[in-house]
């Protein structure tokens, strides 16, 4: 007996036939029910799905990772199920079922589901004379609409062909021992930094080590309100992997398609939005040496059909510290001092949809999330001193969103957005009686319309376009008070932010035009303009091509600029604190020359920009199925960042090697008007009687240390991925090595300034970074082992000479079993139990070099103080 299940191109129907045989998608599905799978296998490839979900019954696919054709992704996903998948003409793809392989509770009323499938097919390969070949403008209007979200491109389908993206599921961390999506951003190599080094609970991502704000972080394709004392980054940690369907990461600059921020790259966590049932999750563990225990719960519940769904999932977690004296390498610290705070999370998200009519759906998500935190150190180098840190943070917003499918191919979109962080960071220090607090609320806002579909074609493939508008206000309410006084100027500012952008994408040569040395020619080339109501404007290009001279072979480039708006509170004229005093001059007659040291920050700041550039490769040869190798090489040039001018006092106490520009050339009564505006106003004679008689009138230099656009950034270096999966003796085999290593990190201070070559050295990214792993799937037990490396660097803070930090190297470890599988009880048919070991070998921070009264006790940065981590989740639906 034959059954046919469909899948329909949403995209290319009138432009190929057979195209299943030449157009790649990259994919990233795990080992799963058949029918979520194909689901999943639709969205990736950019196709509908039509099929009675009865017909593939308790069926489970298997694991699809990689860039693979429409027919080499679907067979290995159904490989083993009893679904063959074939194509037919166009692009039809029909699965065939035998009747003896179908279990007694998958018997299907066999004439209804025939007249389905033959009514589908006959609509694409004109094979029933009485349902006429429908044109592809008709098809698309009767096509369901589908929310799919991207990274790094408005246009569907094109994904990462020009742009690496990488990509995790919540499966993937949960066979990865990841208890929270931090521990995902901490092994990836391109990130810099533990997120968590913050001693609060913060947890930022800082994409090639360019600072938390060059790396734009979104939920859902959408910004959300910034958190921290200074609204500066998205903070990640009440985002627990319950509510989360993916993470996608795009290496590469995009404010052509985000705007600001979008330096380094771009992080989107996409959460879970269809789901059918109910779901429960409870996780635990400790760690080998004591402290850093923690829990987690999550319950999802959702309804969906074929016309709408709703979905709420509520999360709660645990972290418990972890102190000092818990670990070797720091037993000597002073005591009581934390290596890691303690945290109490709570989160809501709740997310619906529904089509209006065959051409109109709306779609709306809300969240909630509550964090609290407490961290206690102690430090020598100020003397014995005590700080309590105590961190309340509550964020919340949601979004709503309609599509309209209209005629001939296109789609439009219109969407609002809205979301609120509020921060707020106690602090009290014991030897000081000093009680210190930062308030930080801030808010984001926003509208977004979009229209794009197909233009005309010069290949099988349409020359596509998508182009939009948007509107964002922001506002921001800081404030810090120390022991009841507000010791800055408050910051309660709002801006608004006006956007128009477009991108096209344009496949030159296909396949099927048998060209000689050009298999494949695609380009693509975006903008955005932006415009700040209180920070200037920006417009930012994109352009790219990816050429394909052989099957198997890709080669791929891009060119871009970005930008990063200065924050509401770099844009204020204030004057923090002003020193009189005298500056070792290098152009005075004397030597000498009396002047002020103005501190605060200026109103008068301009963008930071970026130049990008990236060259890949990819390669997955026919000759040996199931390799694929990737390599980019990438090149950042930043300038203009903003930072602070330094000057040093010499021996003398005199102001000396000021990295600014000196201003000599002032109007009168300027040095007397920034002493009545600073806070403080200080006369450095005051202190040291052998400056003689100082008067802020006789200022002959201004070194004003503001803010300022001064810093040059630049960094470059190479990304490589390499996989390798085959089926064996005792299963599907999956081998993996992925990693950075860095050729350039250098930075200064400014265009006066040397340059600072900061690759391999204490608190900066390292030359290398590798995380490997092998993983082999069974009948109903996944097993996986991975290495994560960072390589030896020096410790330049130590007084003299150079200390070597030794390299690294830890191990992880996890068996995952389906129960249902493993027991053949249907009763458990749809629990798991997955077991965890991060850091198996328990492996301490490598030791640091010795300096007097240093509080470091190790490189927060490139190590983690964690230790072994034991866990153990459970993961039930019903």
């Amino acid at each position: 007996m034959l059954w046919s299940l469909v899948l329909m191109s949403a995209s290319s129907c009138a432009w190929a036939d057979d195209r299943s045989n030449s157009v790649t998608a990259t994919f990233n599905i795990p080992q799963q029910a058949a029918d979520r799978a194909l689901t999943l296998f639709a969205e990736q490839a950019d196709l509908t799905l039509i099929f009675p979900p009865e017909m593939v019954g308790s069926k489970m696919a298997n694991e699809l990772v990689g860039t693979y054709t429409h027919e080499e992704g679907a067979k290995i996903l159904l490989a083993g199920t009893g679904l063959n998948p074939t194509f037919s003409n166009r692009v039809v793809m029909s699965i065939a079922i035998d009747e003896p392989s179908m279990n007694a509770g998958e018997n299907m009323d066999i004439e209804k589901k025939a007249g389905i499938i033959a009514t589908v097919a006959a609509v694409f390969t004109g094979a029933n004379a009485q349902e006429p070949v429908k044109t592809y403008e008709e098809e698309v209007s009767e096509e369901e609409i589908e929310n799919i979200i991207v990274t790094g491109s408005r246009i569907k389908g094109v994904s990462d062909k020009f742009s690496p993206v990488i990509q995790v599921t919540r499966a993937d961390m949960d066979i990865a021992g990841y208890v929270d999506v931090a521990d995902f951003f901490e092994d990836l190599p391109q990130n810099f930094g533990d997120g968590r080094v913050a001693p609060i609970g913060n947890e930022s991502v800082n994409l090639r080590g360019l600072g938390e704000e060059a790396t734009l972080v979104l939920i859902n394709g959408r910004r959300m309100a910034p958190g921290g004392a200074l609204g500066s980054f998205v903070d990640v940690s009440t985002i627990p992997s319950s509510a989360i369907e993916r993470v996608e990461v795009l290496t590469d600059g995009a404010s052509a398609i985000y705007g600001s921020d979008a330096i380094a790259g771009v992080v989107n966590i996409i959460l879970r939005d269809d789901f059918d049932g109910a779901e429960t999750r409870l996780g635990a563990g400790t760690t080998a040496d004591g402290g850093g225990d923690y829990l987690r719960v999550g319950q999802t519940l959702g309804w969906s059909n074929d016309r709408a769904n709703a979905m709420l999932t509520y999360a709660y977690s645990t972290d418990d510290e972890v102190n000092a004296d818990q670990r070797d390498f720091s037993e000597g610290a002073v005591s009581p001092s934390w290596l890691s705070p303690s945290t109490r999370r709570n989160s809501i998200f709740v997310s619906t949809g529904f089509k209006a009519t065959d051409r109109i759906t709306f779609d709306a998500d809300g969240f909630f999330n509550d964090r609290y935190s407490k961290m206690l150190f102690s430090r020598n180098s100020v003397g014995l001193q005590q700080r309590f840190f105590q961190v309340d943070l509550q964020q919340y917003g949601g979004a709503i969103g309609i599509s309209w499918a209209l005629e001939k191919g296109w789609e439009a979109s219109l969407s609002g957005n809205y979301s609120k962080s509020d921060y707020l960071n106690g602090i009290e220090v014991t030897n000081l009686s000093l009680s210190d607090s930062f308030s930080s609320v801030t808010e984001v806002y926003s509208f977004d319309s979009t229209i794009g579909g197909p233009l005309f074609s010069i290949t099988d493939e349409p020359v596509s376009a998508v182009a939009g508008a948007s509107y964002r206000h922001e506002a921001a309410d800081l404030m810090r008070i120390v022991n009841g006084t507000d010791i800055r100027n408050d910051v309660d500012r709002e801006r608004s932010i006006y956007a128009v952008f477009g991108e096209i994408y344009a496949p030159i040569v296909s396949e099927n035009d048998r060209i000689t040395a050009v298999n494949s020619l695609a380009l693509t080339a975006a903008f955005r303009y932006e415009e700040y109501s209180d920070a200037g404007s920006s417009l930012d290009p994109k352009i790219g091509f990816s050429w394909s001279p052989l099957s198997g072979l890709n080669l791929r480039g891009t060119y871009g600029t970005s930008f990063r708006a200065a924050r509401l509170d770099q844009l204020i004229d204030n004057v923090a604190g002003v020193q009189l005093g005298i500056y070792a001059d290098p152009i005075a007659a004397d030597g000498t020359s009396i002047a002020i040291n103005v501190l605060g920050t200026r109103a008068d700041v301009e963008p930071e920009e970026s130049e990008t550039w990236t060259f890949g490769i990819d390669f997955a040869p026919e000759s040996i199925d199931g390799l694929h190798l990737r390599g980019t090489y990438f090149n950042i040039n930043y300038t203009d960042r903003l930072g602070f001018p330094s000057q040093t006092f010499n021996s003398s106490f005199y102001f000396s090697d000021f990295t600014g520009v000196p201003i000599r050339d002032f109007a009168p009564g300027t040095a007397v008007d920034f002493c009545n505006r600073a806070r403080i106003c200080v006369n450095l004679a005051d202190f040291f009687p052998s400056f003689g008689d100082l008067d802020i009138e006789d200022t002959e230099v201004i070194l004003d240390r503001r803010q300022q656009n001064l810093s040059i950034s630049d960094v470059a270096g190479i990304d490589f991925e390499a996989s390798y999966d085959f089926s064996g003796g005792l299963g599907d085999w999956i081998f993996s090595l992925g990693g950075t290593r860095l050729t350039t990190f250098e930075q200064r201070v400014s265009e006066l300034t040397p340059v600072d070559d900061l690759l391999n050295t204490f608190g900066n990214p390292p030359e290398l970074r590798l995380r490997g792993g092998a993983q082999l799937r069974m009948r109903a037990t996944t097993a996986s082992l991975f290495l994560n490396h960072t390589g030896s660097y020096i410790d330049d803070k130590v007084a003299t000479g150079e200390f070597e930090i030794d390299s690294f190297t830890t191990i992880d470890a996890s068996v995952r079993f389906d129960l249902g599988e493993l027991l053949n009880n249907d009763l458990v048919r749809d629990i798991s139990v997955n077991l965890s070991i991060r850091n198996v070998l328990n492996e301490q921070p490598p030791e640091i070099g010795s300096v007097a009264l240093r509080d470091d006790l190790f490189d927060a940065a490139n190590s983690n103080a964690a230790g072994r981590k034991i866990g153990l989740l459970l993961t039930g639906s019903w």
